[in-house]
């Protein structure tokens, strides 16, 4: 798998010729396009879809922006995780917290690839 266009991303102003929110990687000298985001445009649509669907676009650019900073937090969290001399590499593989940072980093790693 190839891997995903370096963030930052943003949302393009919406246009009123499109019936989609557009998603563009900002980066120069890579692939802009990331998505676009369906909405609602149809008679009658409620305004609360379009809101959610602005909503829903604004996450998806958030999220993706912030993956790369989060998986270099959780990877200097477990490394850090123990330094103190009273707790041991045993202790430190047995913590609920070191584990669940563990399980975290790897969804957010299989993700990447």
């Amino acid at each position: 798998m190839t891997e995903h266009t370096p963030t930052p991303w943003r949302i393009l102003p919406e246009e009123v010729d499109k019936d989609y929110i557009r998603i563009r990687g900002t980066v120069l000298g890579c692939r802009y396009k990331i998505a676009n985001v369906l909405t609602p445009v149809y008679d009658g649509a409620p305004q609360r879809e379009a809101d959610e669907t602005r909503a829903n676009a604004d996450l998806i650019v958030r999220a993706c922006n912030a993956h790369d900073d989060l998986v270099d937090a959780l990877e200097r969290m477990i490394d850090g995780f123990g330094y103190t001399s009273y707790i041991s590499d045993e202790e430190k593989q047995s913590d609920p917290d070191v584990i669940f940072a563990q399980n975290t980093l790897a969804k957010a790693k299989a993700v990447q690839s």
